[in-house]
């Protein structure tokens, strides 16, 4: 019919396409690819997870490391700069190292406990910084950073490495470093301890030498002009002296006595003695009682014997040079046996090295069986000879090239009581009192063959400075000067020596005693403190202790 679709016989429409029905699905393939794919990409992602997570953890421990590495550095400066001195610390190269120190309130400690460092008062450790995997201290003095040093009264700067452990297994410690300069509370300058006498009424012109780091052997003129010695004891805690029991050692006369060790407990002793002639005599000191004794004295110089100086040659033999008669420079080798305690003297006639003035001769060894001798020669000018000992027949002679005794002066004009101190091996700091009585210094070189030279002489007191002592304190730049001042007072400086042009400039110049005090001496205790004797007004001899404090160039 129209209007009416048709169908098929089998019913349906007319027109229409019969299609199969398929399904989809994966092979096992298919399935191994894709799984492998995922696989790749999630152990890709995995990684920078992974990796993600080891930054963000070494990074936090970095953060920690950092932090506690800032205030461990902080705490060394805060606390190790306020040390007195070190008392213990580890070697150089410990990289678990500790270090020890005295400070106001005690003694106080850093070490590594468990890879932690620790602090505190001795004996009550807590826990202050860490874990570290490194704790290490080297040691200096305050002018030379490149050699560490061990010895514990010498060290004044501490250089700190420490490694901060990173909490993460991946992240690297964290390394810090510290240099602490240990600004003692010892106090800037020079300071005197309390005076205290040698026990008799009269001490003129005392010498020192060391017996061991407390006491110190003392010869001096006493009543009568008679010869004295006395053992010294000091105490650098309380910055006191006390004295032992003088021994006179000779009845008659004992004037101007100079003092050399010979061995720990025997002294050479050369003084002015009876008719004025020249005498030595060994001083036994007995270390248990600190009482002296004596051998039997020799007369070297039958004429006469004003001031002597010393200077060892080897282990019995000692050169001394002195003013003589007519105030001719003389020299002679002394011989000790310290068995016996006797003494011998050669050449049999003293040799004299200036025939027109040797006063107030000064001496130190160069070496080599050469020694420098300043003195006041010719026209009162500071003059110098290197003098030659030949060991094969015990004779003295000048030095090869010395100039004739009217050009022997340095240059310096105007010179009394010269005193020297070593620099190097051919350099010395002498100082002498100039025209007009001032404090004067000046560095000598000695050359090849007899002749000495100087660099530009200081004067370190433009008032008064006579009879200055001298000595070396910490290094070869730095040198203690004691010296009769203005209004005859005892002074002292500190001398410091520029080793690139050997000028010298004074600091700390510093009064000692409110009374007269003459021909003072000097001897190191340690590196602050310093033994001192002198005369006074009238006649008595005192010792007091010098301690220098933090002076620096």
């Amino acid at each position: 019919m129209a209007g009416m679709a048709q169908t098929s016989r089998h019913g349906r429409h007319k027109g229409s396409v019969r299609r199969p029905f398929k399904h989809s699905a994966l092979t096992l393939l298919e399935m191994v690819i894709a799984i492998a794919i995922m696989a790749v990409v999630f152990a890709a992602l995995l990684v920078q997870f992974r990796n993600i997570n080891n930054s963000w953890a070494s990074r936090q421990g970095g953060a920690e490391a950092l932090q506690n590495g800032r205030i461990l550095t902080d705490h060394f400066n805060r606390n190790l700069s306020k040390a007195l001195r070190i008392v213990a610390v580890s070697e150089p190269a410990q990289t678990g190292g500790y270090i020890e120190y005295e400070a106001p309130g005690g003694l106080y400690r850093y070490e590594v406990s468990a890879g932690t460092v620790v602090f505190g008062p001795l004996g009550s450790l807590s826990e202050l910084a860490g874990p570290v995997s490194r704790l290490q201290f080297t040691c200096y003095n305050a002018y030379d950073l490149d050699t560490p040093i061990t010895d514990v009264d010498r060290i004044r700067v501490v250089r700190i490495r420490t490694a901060l452990v990173n909490s993460s297994d991946t992240g690297p410690d964290k390394p810090f470093e510290s240099l602490v300069y240990l600004r003692s509370n010892r106090p800037s300058g020079i300071i005197p301890g309390p005076s205290a006498s040698f026990g008799i009424t009269t001490g003129n012109m005392p010498a020192l030498a060391k017996i061991d780091a407390t006491h110190y052997l003392c010869a001096f003129t006493g009543q009568g002009d008679d010869g004295f010695a006395v053992v010294l004891t000091v105490d650098t805690a309380t910055q006191t002296v006390r004295h032992e029991t003088p021994f006179e050692y000779d009845q008659a006369n004992g004037i101007n006595p100079s003092l050399a060790q010979i061995d720990a407990t025997r002294f050479l002793c050369v003084y002015k003695g009876p008719q004025g002639d020249g005498y030595a005599v060994i001083l036994r000191v007995n270390p248990l009682t600190w009482t002296v004794d004596r051998g039997e004295p020799l007369e070297f110089e039958y004429k006469d014997c004003f001031v002597s100086s010393l200077a060892r040659i080897d282990d019995v033999h000692f050169l001394c040079a002195y003013t003589g008669s007519g105030n001719d420079g003389f020299a002679v080798i002394l011989k000790v046996d310290p068995v016996a305690m006797m003494v011998q003297s050669y050449p049999e006639d003293p040799y004299e090295f200036d025939t027109s003035n040797g006063q107030t001769p000064a001496m130190q060894s160069i070496g080599a069986g050469r020694f420098l001798c300043v003195y006041q020669g010719w026209a009162g000018l500071v003059s110098a000879v290197v003098l030659t000992v030949n060991m094969a027949d015990l004779t003295i002679a000048l030095d090869a090239g010395t100039p004739p005794e009217m050009s022997r002066g340095l240059g310096l004009g105007y010179g009394e009581s010269p005193a020297l101190a070593r620099i190097d091996a051919t350099r010395f700091l002498c100082t002498y009192s100039g025209n007009t009585a001032t404090g004067m210094a000046v560095v000598l070189a000695v050359g090849p063959h007899g002749s000495v030279t100087r660099a530009a002489p200081f004067q370190f007191d433009g008032s008064l400075g006579k009879i200055p002592a001298v000595i070396q304190l910490t290094d070869n730049t730095r040198y203690l000067c004691a010296y009769q001042g203005y209004m005859s007072r005892l002074w002292a400086t500190v001398l410091i020596v520029d080793p690139l042009t050997w000028n010298i400039r004074g600091e700390n110049k510093t009064v000692l005693s409110s009374w007269k005090a003459l021909k003072p001496d000097l001897a190191k205790i340690d590196d602050y403190n310093y033994l001192c004797v002198h005369e006074d007004q009238v006649n008595a001899g005192w010792g007091l202790l010098l301690n220098v404090g933090d002076v620096r160039p």
